[in-house]
Parts: C-alpha cells; structure tokens; sequence
C-alpha cells in the first residue's frame, strides 16, 4: 500500500520550501547589493573628490557635475549628503548647482509635486538632504500629509528666509503633535534668525500657544525676550506664568529679581516652583531668606525648587540650609539635609 502525505505534512512541506526560498533570494539580494557597491565604491569616491575640489576650486566644478551624472541617483544623493552638512555659504551653493546640474532636484521638484504623499515625502527629504532652497517649500509647509509637512519644517529650519520663519511660527499652534514639534525644532535650529519674529509673537498675550513660544525661545536664550516675558509673568494662565519665570531665569538679569519675587507668592505650585528655579539659576543671593521660607512650602515641587536654587546660589544659600537644619518643622530639616548632601554632587543637582 502506497503511503499518503496528510495536508498537515503537506503544508508543512510547502512553508519550508518557501522559506528556504526566501532565504536564498535574501542571501543572493545582499550579496548582489555588497558586490554592485564594491564595484561602485571606486567612482564613488572619485565623485567625492570631485566635488571636494569644486567646492576648494569652483573652476572644477565642470568636472566634479560629469563625475555626478556617471551615477544612478541614489549614489548622487550618498556623495552629495555628507558635504550639506559641513560647508556653508558659497560651498553650500556649489553642492546645490551640482544637485541641479545632476539632475537631483528636477527630480525632487516633480516628486515634490506628486499626488502619492509618500513621493512627496521621498521629494521633501530630497530636498533636505540637499539642503537646496526652493520656491514651493511653503506649499509644502501647508501639505495636509503632517508627515510631509513636518518634514519640509525640518527643511525650512536649514535654510531660513523670513517667510518660512512666520510660517514655521504659525505652524507652532497646528493640533497636529508632529507638525508642532517639527516646527518648534526647526525655530530652535534657526537660532538668532528667529529671535525678533519670535519676540513680536511674544507680545501677543493672547495667543494660545504662547506658552509653546516660551518654550523656544527659553532654548534660544536670547537677552532680547526678557521684556516681553517680564510682561508674561501676569497672564491670567498659571502654565504661561511658569513658562515666563522659566525664561527670565535663562536670559534675564538683575531687573526681573522683582516680578520673580512677586511669582514665589503665586497661588499656583507650578508657578511658585519655577520661580525658584529661575532665582537659583540667576544666583539671586538677596533671595535666600525668601527661598529658604519657601522651604515650608505645601508642595513638594516647590520645596524641591527653593532647595536646588539654595545650592545653585553657593555661599548665601548654604547659610540658610544650615540654619533650616535646626527648623521645628521636620520636613525643612530632611530637605535642607538633603541639599547640603548634594551640594558637593553638582551633577545630582543638575
């Protein structure tokens, strides 16, 4: 009698062919792709000399758009990459004339106009990497793919220009989180460019992401947003408030003493704890005695806060942790026990 294969050893046979299958063709496509890159390596390289030397000697630029055209676009792009992010100027304008003399970015400009949000995304990053300006980045800021849009932020972020700043602005408040940040990133990354839009933005008290602003230009940390921050520290919203104190206490001086005193006495913690936290990195020493009464605080993060600011202000607040040891009340003495023990960890304090 003939045996008989069941369809359970049937199928079993079936998958491990197939995966056997796709093992082979997976070896056979990674060794095919090391193989066709070792043999490209060799005028890789020759084209990265070649632009190196235009970019040195722009006469030779001539030389170095032949040795581009010789590779298929994806080597163009692994040449050209690495020089966008270390020459700026008129080095930076050679990389983006040999892109076009290529032809990378005719074809980033008609993926970048596709109606697939994936090849307009594939153009965008192009773009980017390329770091080339272009006359539809702000069509692409407005794209409805947030992936796309967020990734022309990032593009915008490199090359400046004020009307992407504004925009890159507006898009601050977009409810899309990845366009948000993408935005907020790409301000950060503008830097001083950014520093007397971002400000004016500031003046305006009423906007709803004003607490967003606040963040950015905390980070920029330019002395030219401590007046309007100054300002900010009476908004009706307790999370504006806090993030005013915070910016004062990275680019304010001796003047904001005062309305950050005034912030310590807010009825809201969150506000009263970066207050504190501003004093301590304004090494405020005429504001011991009020961070060491901020000790007895109710909540624990402003406590916190008034402890790191103690230890952040050196000598004047030692004095007070040492006095705060002998308290009645035992929690000022746990706390000040434990600022004097991270006084000489500066980087717990941190």
């Amino acid at each position: 009698m003939r045996p008989t294969i069941g369809d359970a050893e049937l199928l079993a046979i079936v998958c491990a062919v197939l995966t056997i299958g796709l093992l082979a063709f997976t070896f056979a496509h990674a060794a095919a792709r090391v193989i066709s890159h070792r043999r490209r390596r060799p005028r890789l390289d020759a084209a990265s000399h070649a632009v190196a030397a235009a970019i040195a000697a722009p006469s030779a630029v001539d030389d170095a758009a032949t040795a581009l055209r010789r590779l298929p676009w994806r080597a163009q792009v692994e040449v050209l990459t690495p020089f966008t992010g270390r020459v700026t100027g008129a080095g930076r304008d050679i990389v983006a004339a040999l892109a076009e003399a290529a032809g990378l970015e005719q074809r980033a400009r008609r993926w970048r106009h596709s109606r697939r949000s994936w090849r307009r995304l594939q153009g965008t990053q192009l773009g980017l990497g390329l770091a080339a300006p272009t006359d539809d980045q702000a069509r692409l800021l407005a794209d409805p793919d947030p992936y796309v849009s967020a990734a022309a932020a990032d593009w915008a972020g490199e090359v400046g220009g004020a009307t992407n700043i504004e925009t890159l602005l507006d898009l601050i408040s977009d409810p899309s989180p990845l366009r948000s940040f993408a935005a907020m990133n790409a301000v950060v990354h503008l830097g001083h460019r950014a520093v007397a839009p971002l400000e004016a933005r500031l003046h305006l008290r009423r906007t709803r992401v004003v607490d967003r602003y606040l963040d950015v230009a905390a980070i920029i940390g330019d002395a030219a947003f401590a007046a309007p921050a100054q300002k900010l520290v009476t908004h009706p919203t307790a999370v504006v408030r806090a993030r005013a104190a915070s910016l004062l206490g990275s680019v304010g001086d001796a003047t904001v003493i005062d309305p950050l005193h005034r912030l310590t006495m807010d009825s809201e913690p969150e506000v009263r704890a970066a207050a504190a936290f501003a004093l301590g990195r304004l090494r405020s020493w005429e504001s011991s005695a009020a961070l060491g009464l901020m000790l007895r605080d109710k909540a624990w993060i402003v406590r916190r806060a008034a402890m790191l600011a103690l230890v952040e202000i050196g000598n004047p607040g030692r004095l007070v942790l040492r006095g705060a040891l002998n308290d009645d009340d035992p929690f000022v003495r746990d706390i000040a026990g434990l600022a004097l023990g991270l006084e000489s960890r500066p980087a717990a304090v941190q």
